[in-house]
């Protein structure tokens, strides 16, 4: 279940993404919006293999999204219907695109950071490895 999330979700907010930078090239945002639209499909996809790279770094505990007030990250997308309703869903679009190119690259830093972190412990391991004694030494000393 765990990758299925992960695949589900990817293949629904990437075609979220192309679709609406399809259909809003006859608007206000022209051009732009396909560049937004593969933006956004593009760094959806990728932040979820950063996110599972994460995971995994981290023994397979979930990193999860950030959230606010019991809302997670993901759960604005059950505001696109109300937003569409309003009238408000280039706007929603532009700004989603931006903040999906944003948390890409949180994510991206974040992963960084463990494998730095892990990297100078695992550094410090073999810096602080006491060296065997070798079996003619070990003889000696009983």
């Amino acid at each position: 279940g765990y990758y299925l999330d992960y695949a589900v979700g990817t293949i629904s907010y990437t075609a979220l993404f192309l679709c609406l930078g399809v259909g809003f090239q006859e608007s206000l945002l022209g051009e732009w919006s396909l560049v937004l639209g593969l933006t956004g499909a593009a760094s959806a996809f990728a932040a979820t293999f950063v996110v599972i790279g994460i995971d995994h770094h981290n023994g397979g505990i979930a990193m999860g999204y950030p959230s606010f007030a019991g809302f997670e990250l993901q759960d604005g997308i059950y505001l696109i219907v109300p937003i569409a309703w309003f009238g408000w869903l280039m706007p929603f679009f532009a700004a989603a695109s931006i903040a999906t190119s944003c948390y890409l690259l949180w994510t991206t830093w974040l992963l960084l950071q463990e494998r730095r972190q892990n990297a100078g412990y695992r550094a410090n391991l073999r810096s602080s490895h006491v060296p065997r004694v070798s079996g003619s030494a070990n003889k000696q000393r009983q």
